[in-house]
């Protein structure tokens, strides 16, 4: 699967282009509104009114579409503008005689977009240097704000995932103290050897191509349904390119991939840019969940990275598509967006366990998890540790070694070491590989033929043991 990194500059040409179409679109169709009410009158009009009326939600929803890819750009100051002419343009009557000063607003806005070769510079730098970050994992801070507003089960060990778990801090502090298994998805190598150290199982490699799975005879199976009573999902914040050529936002493939992992009434904890809970992650999310809420990261890390924390219970799915607009508003005023510190402590109450996590494998196979299982293991330790009763005693051999069995036993290296008794020595035995070359003479019939010779070379190990005694070394042959 390919990363695609500009994807927020191609909307923004889309979306150029969109705005300038529909505009010159609307100016055509207010003419002939009015053309059509002086000769035929309103009924008559009334399609053309709903065009308009159409063409102004375009509007609003190209503007929208296009304060999304500024944000994520950096371009604060034009997605700010962006969403003041959402409200200009939604407001803006359908039967003012004169679209020219909203229309124009639109286009000069649309002539500012970062598509040109000074201002697309500086949006591509931007975008590289989100690049290097790589990933955003949660301070320490705003982790101990989410744990507090859990309320873990009592008498039930209960099972926490994270598909994108760096190096696994978040869900160990969540975690810390708490009766649950913890389980941890990573793609980066040196981040997944490091999360091992803080989580107890961890699946290398891309979630995509996991396996995990309650039942162990489904190894076959990728998504272990309702196992899980918590998901911490903080996901990459980029767009990518399936297999298909189809482009779709990580943030909300992940979401759709994992939510079947929750059991009902298990707690999502959803950490995204606020700019990217769109009209269908809001959809998504109210399908699926119950007890919805929005928090937003404080101070300094909210300005690094526009982040907030959505949280909620999963419930059987519904249609929430009269949910989702109310719930969507939450995030359009961002100052009314309350911050993480003010999440109430035990608001969110995680459901007992109900199923184990038998299987949970990642592409990558975890060398590092396999050791720690055996260290584990009573039964390697059985194997490989203990000493038995044979292996502390003299064994002597039921019959008596003949010469062969001697010479084969002194050169694989096993007769080695320090004899004691009443001549002490130490003895070493080894094969030593010898060549011996025969030249011989064929027979001739013809005097004055030439000689022909014909050479032999022959390999043989021989037998080779040294013997340190106090009088010096004597060697064996």
């Amino acid at each position: 699967m390919e990363v695609e990194t500009h994807y927020s500059l191609r909307c923004l040409l889309n979306a150029q282009s969109g705005l300038r179409s529909t505009a010159a679109e609307l100016a055509k169709l207010r003419r002939r509104l009015d053309k059509m009410l002086r000769e035929k009158g309103m009924e008559t009009a009334r399609p053309v009114h709903d065009s308009i009326v159409r063409g102004k939600e375009k509007l609003c929803s190209l503007l929208n579409s296009s304060r999304l890819s500024l944000l994520e750009i950096g371009q604060e100051e034009l997605a700010s503008a962006s969403q003041k002419l959402v409200s200009a343009v939604r407001h803006f009557p359908i039967m003012a005689p004169d679209y020219t000063p909203m229309l124009n607003s639109v286009l000069k806005f649309a002539d500012l977009l970062p598509i040109k070769d000074d201002s697309l510079s500086a949006a591509l730098g931007h975008l590289a240097n989100l690049a290097k970050i790589g990933y955003y994992p949660t301070d320490p801070a705003h982790v101990a704000y989410l744990s507090q507003a859990l309320v873990f089960p009592e008498n039930s060990k209960i099972n926490l995932l994270d598909p994108c778990c760096g190096e696994g801090l978040a869900l160990e502090r969540i975690a810390q103290g708490r009766n649950c298994h913890t389980f941890g998805v990573e793609l980066d190598d040196s981040r997944a050897r490091q999360a091992c150290e803080h989580l107890e199982r961890v699946a290398m490699g891309s979630y995509f191509y996991s396996r995990i799975s309650h039942n162990a005879f489904q190894f076959y199976s990728r998504i272990s349904h309702n196992a899980f009573q918590l998901l911490y999902l903080n996901p990459p914040y980029l767009s990518t390119i399936g297999a298909n050529g189809t482009r779709t936002r990580e943030e909300r493939r992940f979401l759709i991939e994992t939510i079947p992992h929750l059991t009902e009434h298990g707690v999502l904890i959803y950490i995204i840019p606020y700019y990217r809970l769109t009209p269908d992650i809001a959809r998504v999310l109210c399908d699926n969940f119950e007890k919805l809420s929005v928090y937003r990261f404080c101070g300094k890390e909210f300005t690094k990275f526009h982040q907030i924390a959505v949280l909620g219970c999963r419930i059987p799915r519904q249609d929430g598509s009269r949910l989702a607009p109310a719930f969507l508003s939450r995030v359009e005023i961002l100052e009314q967006i309350p911050t993480l510190d003010e999440l109430p402590p035990e608001s969110y109450a995680l459901p007992p366990a109900t199923a184990k996590v038998q299987i949970f494998y990642g592409s990558v196979f975890n060398e590092v998890e396999l050791a720690r299982q055996l260290e584990s293991s009573a039964l390697c330790k059985k194997l490989y540790r203990e000493e038995n009763v044979l292996d502390r005693m003299d064994k002597q051999p039921l019959l008596p070694l003949k010469v062969g069995q001697v010479g084969l036993i002194a050169g694989s290296g096993m007769v080695n070491g320090y004899a004691g008794g009443e001549a002490p020595h130490v003895i070493k035995g080894y094969m030593q590989p010898e060549e011996t070359i025969t030249v011989t003479s064929a027979p001739q019939q013809d005097p004055n033929a030439s000689q022909m010779m014909y050479q032999h070379n022959k390999k043989s190990n021989h037998l080779r043991i040294n013997i340190l005694t106090p009088h010096g070394i004597k060697s064996l042959s």
